[in-house]
């Protein structure tokens, strides 16, 4: 648990950094360069659409963003998404804190519980198989040692599900949302905060809130965690609460 009591902490994710959201990327890159009304940064994952660390070594595909992080003399925590899990150590090359299974912050008396969001759903089963098989340590070892650079670079972008025009489901932004109080319940929080549906939203259930982060694809969003309270505005429409 991070406690930023009396800190203003600002919330983005699914920002899908990269060639395939070209109009994000450089909206998403002129918002740090302006905005800076806050105390920390908190990536909540899929921030790049691939990042792999021999790659990104490599190639540098993501060192415009990255550097432009680094910049800001932020205290920044990285939440990897499900597709910049295997940063980790460029994320801390970059001085970022790193927490693969996301964090509770806490405020004052409250505790909020953040996460990218993905394995919450149901329909993900057999993607958070696959997602723990190619997070071990020990496979990507051997992925490293098998493939070169170039391998990862060019193919495994090919397979990202990255689409302006294929947002994720109905039923999978409620669910998130369903999951997220159920969460809350079990363990006293006092809120959940998410990424990966692309859909930025804030609601409140029984004094317990769940907040999406949204993206930087359609909706250009993020939060604001201050005092104990979440709010957020989406840049191509109007605040949302």
């Amino acid at each position: 648990m991070i406690d930023l009591t009396d800190k203003r902490v600002l919330i983005v994710s699914d920002i899908h950094y990269g060639n395939k959201n070209i109009e994000g990327s450089k909206r998403f890159i002129d918002f740090l360069s302006t905005f800076h009304d806050y105390d920390y940064l908190i990536l909540l994952g899929d921030i790049f659409d691939f990042l792999w660390d021999s790659v990104e070594k490599r190639y540098g595909e993501n060192k415009k963003l990255l550097e432009k992080i680094s910049s800001l003399n932020k205290s920044t925590i990285f939440i990897p998404g499900n597709h910049d899990y295997w940063g980790k150590n460029t994320i801390r090359a970059h001085g970022f804190i790193y927490k693969s299974g996301g964090v509770v912050i806490k405020q004052g008396s409250k505790r909020f519980f953040l996460h990218h969001g993905d394995g919450f759903n149901l329909a993900d089963i057999g993607y958070t198989a696959l997602q723990s098989f190619s997070h071990s340590k020990l496979v990507l070892n051997i992925l490293n040692f098998l493939f070169p650079p170039s391998f990862f670079k060019y193919i495994l972008p090919k397979i990202s599900r990255t689409d302006v025009f294929r947002p994720h489901s109905e039923f999978e932004v409620n669910y998130l949302e369903k999951q997220s109080y159920t969460i809350a319940k079990k363990y006293g929080f006092n809120g959940v905060v998410l990424g990966h549906s692309h859909f930025p939203i804030i609601r409140k259930e029984r004094n317990i809130t769940y907040a999406n982060s949204g993206d930087w694809l359609v909706h250009f969003s993020y939060l604001i965690l201050e005092n104990g309270k979440i709010y957020g505005k989406n840049l191509k429409h109007r605040p949302y609460c």
